[in-house]
């Protein structure tokens, strides 16, 4: 969880004065309730593929689909902008790449394709680096967490809230600044059914984890605004650099700026696992094409992981060939839905002649999305062979599972009793028939 970007929180918690370590705490109390439910679920459930596979014991397979689905998608497209922060700052150690836009791209490209490369190793590979990794770029920060408070001025936190905003403002603001910082407290789960003794390591090391994150986040922070003025932090770039700097020198920056980069390879290398795995249970549940879910040699899921950075690659040069902002532009001019922001580039732009127009073509757009969606869904189905009508009984019987012989029988039922009501013209003319199945596959009336 710790990852490049906690190293910029300290400036933009500066303007909200104590009020922004208090959001801390209040986060992680919020965050270790969640972990909490993920500790008890990994303790039930304790199979590769995280929220994905609780969703999907829980509401069914198509709810599986799309948290599967979206969760996939939201992995691989926040893998350029890790690695943008690693070259960002590399270029300080290599002034060649500032300014030079092809080695700052291909040094990019380098790193991801490097994470890709561990993991195609094994599980165990990624689990040594991201080891190593999690320990080298701790080691500084909680220097400066630590030893900092020695330097720090407690004269900074004289004011509570002195951004001029209301307290339910101030604090509507820090919330998703703080709690962002603990996205991925649901990690350790999706990798369950490569890991020894699941159901005591994978609740243990996420309420850990968690805890040891929040005393970080928090100490870290009063540290470095204790060091620095406010007026001077709130205009930082590299916040946690420039307090080690003003308290050892300009050598304790540049340490600094190595463990973010190291940081950012731990993050790519963590990211990269969790982009295998969960195709890899859907693949294995008949949700994602089978190839998802074919092992290498390895052990791992060698083809949604190379599929993933090349994906990701391909958002990347595309940002730097300058093709990103139509398509960000095409993204905000459409409408969201929840269905996902590639589909909703398909619509084309404002002006388009196949853009919608007026409620009724947007209704139209809307129901080819979910045709999209519903597409997507029954190939995989085809790969096991299912049935998207199976899979849809949920529906009229969510108190069963969708492959369950009381579920088949009872929908097998419905459709019998409306045969018969079809082929029966006084039960229709009296309506009988209708009240006789609507009640149910459990009622008995005579149609």
């Amino acid at each position: 969880m710790v990852g490049s970007g906690f190293y910029l929180s300290p400036a933009a918690l500066a303007p909200y004065g104590l009020l922004g370590p208090l959001s801390w705490i209040v986060m992680g109390i919020g965050a270790i309730c969640l972990g909490l439910s993920f500790a008890r679920l990994a303790r039930i459930l304790p199979v590769t593929g995280g929220p994905y596979a609780y969703t999907r014991a829980a509401f069914g397979d198509f709810t599986g689909f799309l948290i599967a689905w979206g969760y996939w998608i939201s992995i691989w497209c926040s893998l350029p902008a890790i690695a943008v922060a690693f070259s960002g700052y590399l270029v300080d150690f290599v002034p060649a790449l500032r300014g030079n836009r092809a080695a700052f791209v291909a040094v990019t490209l380098g790193v991801m394709w490097l994470a890709a490369f561990i993991n195609l190793r094994g599980v165990h590979s990624a689990g040594v680096f991201a080891e190593i990794t999690t320990y080298t770029k701790l080691v500084p920060i909680v220097i400066v967490a630590f030893v900092g408070l020695f330097y720090a001025d407690f004269g900074n936190f004289s004011e509570f809230n002195p951004s001029g905003q209301s307290l339910l403002t101030a604090s509507g603001a820090l919330a998703p600044l703080t709690m962002f910082a603990y996205l991925g407290l649901e990690s350790a789960t999706v990798p369950a059914g490569d890991v020894r003794d699941p159901e005591r390591t994978i609740p243990r090391s996420t309420v850990l984890g968690i805890g040891m994150a929040a005393i970080i986040y928090l100490l870290g922070t009063v540290a470095v605004m204790g060091v620095l003025p406010r007026e001077t932090l709130i205009a930082s770039y590299a916040p946690f650099a420039d307090a080690a700097t003003a308290m050892w020198g300009s050598w304790a920056g540049t340490v600094i700026g190595l463990a973010v980069m190291i940081s950012s390879i731990g993050a790519l290398n963590g990211w990269t696992l969790m982009m295998g795995q969960v195709p890899m249970a859907a693949a294995k549940d008949g949700l994602f094409p089978a190839a998802f879910g074919r092992l290498s040699s390895r052990g791992v899921p060698a083809f949604g992981i190379v599929l993933s950075v090349g994906l990701a690659s391909v958002l990347l040069l595309i940002q730097a060939s300058g093709g990103a902002r139509p398509l960000l532009q095409r993204d905000r001019e459409s409408q969201h839905d929840g269905c996902g922001h590639p589909l909703r580039l398909l619509r084309g732009r404002r002006g388009d002649p196949r853009a919608p127009r007026g409620r009724s073509d947007r209704r139209l757009a809307d129901r080819r999305d979910r045709v999209r969606v519903l597409g997507l869904y029954r190939l995989g189905l085809r790969t096991r062979g299912g049935s998207v009508r199976a899979a849809a009984a949920p529906a009229r019987h969510p108190h069963l599972h969708p492959e369950s012989p009381r579920a088949t029988a009872a929908h097998g039922h419905r459709r019998l009793r409306r045969a018969r009501c079809r082929n029966s013209e006084s039960t229709q003319k009296s309506g009988s028939c209708a009240r006789s199945w609507s009640v149910g596959p459990a009622s008995r009336t005579s149609a």
